[in-house]
């Protein structure tokens, strides 16, 4: 674990959490602001998981109507590889979802790719791809993101 004031203390709130010292003493800083980038918000369910040879942390909850999973890797002592999925239901039509992503990455940094209106698929050169269902009533999401946390 770093060694550096802003790491303890997003060491101690995700200890505060419910996540174990024996897992948090694994990561180091990058990994630590992370994980704390997502595990924020109130969550009503999670479960973590340190892999046996201690490579990898899986990190596994919900909140709300997003369920989350987050795979993230030190890489020495000041990086962090971290694999993020989020898959959510949402009310909204995935047309208004689309046009929202479309809108919010820089003009044409995003591919995108429409069957029918049923699905969808979002993709930029950053390591993003963002997957949306037509659902009853809504959309589901699919996003997943993989990048490297620096400390």
């Amino acid at each position: 674990m770093a060694a550096s004031a802003g790491a303890e203390d997003v060491t101690t709130k995700l200890k505060n959490k419910g996540l174990k010292e024996e897992i948090l003493k694994n990561l180091n800083g990058a990994c630590l602001k992370a994980v704390d980038f997502d595990f924020k918000k109130n969550h009503t369910f999670w479960q973590s998981v340190w892999n046996k040879n201690g490579e990898f942390l899986v990190l596994d909850f919900l909140q709300a109507t997003k369920h989350y999973t987050l795979v993230v890797k030190p890489l020495g002592k000041k990086s962090c590889v971290t694999s993020r999925t989020i898959v959510a239901y949402w009310t909204n039509p995935c047309k208004k979802l689309k046009e929202r992503y479309k809108n919010f990455f820089p003009k044409d940094t995003v591919k995108v790719r429409e069957t029918q209106d049923i699905f969808v698929w979002l993709s930029n050169s950053r390591g993003t791809d963002i997957y949306l269902y037509k659902a009853p009533g809504g959309c589901v999401e699919i996003f997943r993101e993989i990048y490297t946390m620096k400390d």
